[in-house]
């Protein structure tokens, strides 16, 4: 009969590939694939914008060494990329590490210093894209972490990851260091090597 036809059919079943070892590790490996193509992407498309967008300004005088993924050095006040050498001689067997002298400070004391981050950002920006970096890794020091803010501000998606050492937003550190306004002021009136040993002293505190 038709009922007993019917029940003589077996019930279609949805069954799941078992997954092995080997097919679960081309998985992931294509999907890291695709990600990192998509950040590649979306650091082509943040590049080609800043470019157009500050195409005038020129490289800062850095450092480089190491060969990898790219990670940028951003020092702080007073600072310059020389205070970077241990650092760098530790990162570069596993990074192409930059880092930068902004306007102002170390090998570029000749040249002006912005009074704002945002100029600072925007003149580190300028010199990745001269070196061809499209994404990298970011780490800021006091003021160099006020300036790698800004960095991320402008450029979320070239930044992998970043490191905020000693640092604040807004150009201050309340408690720790005054506006850059006043650290400006000070200088002017106590001189390089008295405000050098006075900040440096902040950077250690008693607990």
């Amino acid at each position: 009969s038709a009922s007993s036809a019917s029940a003589a059919i077996p019930s279609p079943k949805i069954t799941r590939a078992s997954t092995t070892p080997r097919d679960a590790a081309l998985e992931r490996a294509s999907f890291s694939t695709m990600r990192a193509e998509r950040q590649r992407a979306c650091c082509r498309a943040s590049r080609g914008a800043l470019e157009r967008a500050w195409v005038t300004l020129a490289a800062l005088p850095h450092r480089r060494m190491g060969a990898g993924p790219a990670m940028v050095l951003v020092h702080g006040y007073l600072g310059g990329s020389s205070q970077w050498d241990a650092q760098v001689q530790f990162l570069s067997p596993h990074f192409d590490v930059i880092a930068v002298d902004l306007a102002g400070y170390g090998n570029a004391h000749h040249l002006t210093a912005p009074t704002e981050m945002l100029a600072h950002a925007q003149a580190v920006l300028a010199t990745l894209d001269q070196l061809g970096v499209g994404c990298f890794h970011l780490l800021g020091h006091s003021m160099g972490g006020m300036v790698a803010q800004e960095i991320v501000h402008l450029a979320p998606a070239r930044v992998r990851k970043l490191v905020l050492y000693g640092t604040g937003p807004q150009g201050s550190i309340p408690g720790r260091f005054e506006t850059m306004a006043r650290s400006r002021e000070r200088l002017a009136q106590d001189g390089v090597e008295s405000t050098a040993r006075r900040i440096c002293a902040t950077w250690l505190l008693d607990n």
